[in-house]
């Protein structure tokens, strides 16, 4: 970040509903960011009931949105999704906005040759392998767009 802060995310245990996306912001102190939702970080469930969210991937866009995406559990590691959260952080308060959590979805999960990638606008996206090299650019349209190898 230009101010010198620094943004983590990952996960936080819930209690009675498993693990929530979390992202926090450290100021140059190391201490949490108190301007940043007025706690330092912020956790928000994608899918209700008991399910496992892990943040995996961070990245803060030219506007300073917020995007955290990483893994949906469903009981076990064999039932899993994608999940993607979409933050605004607005520049008064510090406090994140939640973005249309809704927004994608991606299936199958894993995938072979064809990926499904429904989204409720278009944008244009980047296909990344575990390494960070991009395999796709693709532009997509409002709805279901099929991608193949």
């Amino acid at each position: 970040m230009n101010d010198e802060k620094i943004l983590i995310g990952g996960a936080v245990e819930k209690a009675a509903n498993g693990y929530d996306f979390m992202a926090a912001r450290i100021d140059t102190s190391g201490s949490l960011d108190l301007s940043f939702n007025t706690t330092g970080f912020i956790t928000q469930n994608l899918v209700p009931g008991n399910v496992d969210e892990f943040a995996n991937s961070m990245a803060v866009t030219a506007d300073g949105r917020i995007v955290l995406s990483g893994t949906v559990e469903y009981g076990s590691a064999i039932n899993e999704d994608v999940g993607l959260l979409l933050l605004k952080t607005d520049t008064t308060t510090g406090v994140p906005t939640l973005i249309n959590p809704s927004f994608m979805e991606i299936f199958p999960n894993p995938s072979g040759d064809e990926l499904t990638i429904t989204v409720s606008k278009p944008m244009t996206l980047t296909i990344s392998d575990v390494h960070g090299r991009i395999l796709k650019m693709i532009k997509t349209a409002s709805g279901a767009n099929k991608i193949s190898k």
